[in-house]
């Protein structure tokens, strides 16, 4: 209606955007209804009816340049009041907080103020602790705040063992959130989904600097070490406190007071009205370059071009002669399926390879939807490479930094890089929203859908996968004398597993695992496989092994020990997971030997090719 409105009085249209909306999705219709890969049409699309836009950080700016806006963009960043701020408590009146928290005089307080949810990336801080208290054992975390995901982080706090380090306070009066920011030695958050975060700001005036994760935004405002320091990665967050609590200067007036202008509602009703007048001058903007043309309806014309596409694509697969397909209510409501989730684990080593899994399973999938989580130790060189090819994929990409050593006592080699720990204890690290999802090695190659895997309901077991490949029962039998489970029906190979998110949340804990490793890392043959067998073989759902893990190196031996039922023309047809095993890989060979090795070359091509 403003629109309208500012269209028939001939004024300009400015508006403000400052929300990762693709972070918040699923909180409509569980995600069903929007998706992220639709937030750049719709926004686009409703962005091209204004004369401006004002982004409140560079963050922001280069989000929007990612999605095409066209209208002209200007980074103004809000400000705050700062009278509440630099009102300053007593000093008796802070010592008495800091009693209260159990916090010392001779000790440093970390504040956390924020809603507590998966988002907020509360838990790296928390992750992060032990490293430090390693060597500065006078450090304490106070959480301020509450919401869903804070038994989560209790919970992690128990299994870090670093209760007495950190206090929950739950939600406390926003007239005392001032208090606090005075209490403390230091503002902290990890949140990477803040397009400005106006806590950094109350902190700063509060006289508290910052420890957070560097970005286009807080570059800027943190521009001197008496403001706060910033960390390039999750896994360097544990040093950068130790530097924060060693090095900080004091904050000089006179910065301050500078700092306090920058930052300050002032400042930014200046900036604003300063656009606002370059803008009247310019009044023409959307007529020269739109000819008048409304943009957002077209937008809302996505969605249902993804029924359309959803709907093509599953016909597509079938003879135009066969039975005719008939989408379930729930589909012809939506436009689409419920998401499928898929995880990987993976370093910059595998990047190539995770393209090609991932191509395939796209190609081969009648779920278009796909949500698809890659733990990583820290940010991947090709990240952005990576997001790319997502895009155009229209799969949703979310990348999941790990940044702690929990496993770098582990037995790793060339092969077996401390990644391939994390699918233990990936339940950790996904969003709380997740029942389901399906791990795949990024050395997969997909070839018919997944979805009846997917779709398998599972109930108390923990996991289903494939048996490793078993030559007449005598690799079951070692590996059960050699780990211990003597219950486990076979020995599971690790490298596709369908989890039961909400099962592993009550069963699998870090402390077991980790003393798992410890005690018996001289046995461990295959290391996060023979984990995964000895402690939960015996929950663990047995499917087909030739279906869901055919182990390429031994086709002859399926075919020979089947009776030539597995020949070439059933595993195209039936086989769902083609496993590249073994040292030989098929993207280190310029001979290729066989077919599959073949296949897999026709794949790496493709992708190569919608690259180019």
């Amino acid at each position: 209606m403003g629109i309208s409105i500012a269209n028939k009085l001939k004024i300009p249209v400015v508006h403000t955007y400052h929300t990762q909306y693709e972070d918040y999705t699923r909180y409509i219709a569980n995600g069903l209804l929007i998706r992220p890969s639709m937030v750049k049409y719709i926004v686009r699309g409703f962005l091209s009816d204004v004369d401006g836009v004002i982004c409140p950080s560079g963050i922001v700016k280069n989000i929007l340049q990612g999605y095409q806006v066209k209208p002209p963009m200007r980074v103004i960043s809000t400000g705050i009041e700062l009278e509440k701020f630099q009102t300053r408590f007593t000093a008796a009146e802070i010592q008495a907080k800091r009693q209260e928290l159990g916090i010392a005089n001779d000790e440093t307080m970390l504040l956390s103020l924020s809603r507590i949810s998966y988002e907020k990336n509360i838990q790296a801080v928390i992750q992060a602790l032990p490293q430090a208290l390693a060597v500065n054992p006078k450090i304490k975390l106070v959480v301020v705040g509450d919401g869903p995901y804070r038994k989560r982080l209790e919970d992690l706090v128990r299994e870090n063992g670093i209760e007495e380090n950190v206090v929950f306070t739950g939600m406390v009066p926003s007239d005392q959130t001032v208090l606090y920011y005075q209490a403390a030695d230091f503002f902290i958050s990890a949140s990477t989904s803040e397009t400005q975060g106006l806590t950094y700001l109350e902190a700063i005036a509060s006289q508290t600097p910052v420890i957070a994760q560097s970005n286009a935004y807080l570059d800027d405002v943190i521009s001197d070490p008496m403001f706060g320091y910033l960390y390039a990665d999750e896994g360097d967050l544990a040093e950068e406190i130790l530097t924060a609590v060693s090095q900080t200067p004091t904050m000089t007036a006179d910065a301050y007071q500078a700092k306090c202008f920058e930052i300050s509602a002032t400042h930014f009703g200046q900036e604003l009205e300063k656009y606002y007048g370059e803008l009247i001058a310019h009044n023409n903007f959307r007529l020269a370059n739109y000819g008048g043309e409304k943009s957002f309806p077209k937008a809302l014309t996505y969605l249902p071009k993804r029924v359309f596409k959803y709907l093509t694509k599953r016909n597509s697969s079938h003879n135009m002669h066969d039975e005719q397909i008939t989408p379930s209510r729930s589909e012809l409501s939506l436009g689409m399926k419920e998401p499928m989730n898929i995880l990987f684990s993976i370093d910059d080593g595998y990047v190539e390879q995770f393209k090609v899994t991932l191509y395939s399973l796209y190609q081969n999938s009648d779920n278009p939807e796909l949500d698809v989580y890659v733990l990583q130790k820290q940010k991947l060189a090709k990240t952005v490479e990576i997001q790319e090819f997502c895009d155009q994929l229209e799969i949703n990409y979310h990348p999941i930094i790990i940044g702690e050593r929990a496993f770098e006592d582990a037995p790793t080699t060339d092969r077996y890089p401390e990644t391939i720990y994390y699918r233990l204890l990936a339940h950790e690290y996904l969003p709380e929203t997740l029942d389901k999802i399906l791990y795949l090695d990024a050395d997969i190659l997909v070839t018919n859908d997944i979805s009846p895997l997917y779709d398998l309901e599972i109930n108390d077991y923990l996991y289903a996968a494939a048996s490793h490949v078993n030559e007449n029962g005598l690799v079951d039998v070692a590996n059960k004398v050699r780990l211990e489970n003597y219950q486990a029906k076979t020995y599971y190979n690790s490298g596709t597993l369908l989890m039961n998110l909400k099962k592993i949340r009550q069963e699998v804990k870090r402390q077991d695992i980790l003393d798992y490793i410890r005690h018996n890392d001289y046995k461990l043959f295959l290391p996060d496989q023979d984990v995964l067998n000895a402690l939960y073989g015996h929950k663990i759902f047995q499917v087909a092994e030739e279906i869901y893990n055919f182990d390429t190196r031994y086709f002859t031996q399926y075919e020979l020990q089947s009776k030539g039922y597995w020949n070439l023309d059933r595993v195209i047809k039936e086989t769902v997971f083609l496993h590249f095993c073994g040292r030989e890989k098929p993207w280190l060979s310029d001979n290729p030997r066989g077919n599959f090795f073949d296949l897999y070359k026709h794949y790496q091509h493709l992708v190569a090719k919608m690259e180019c």
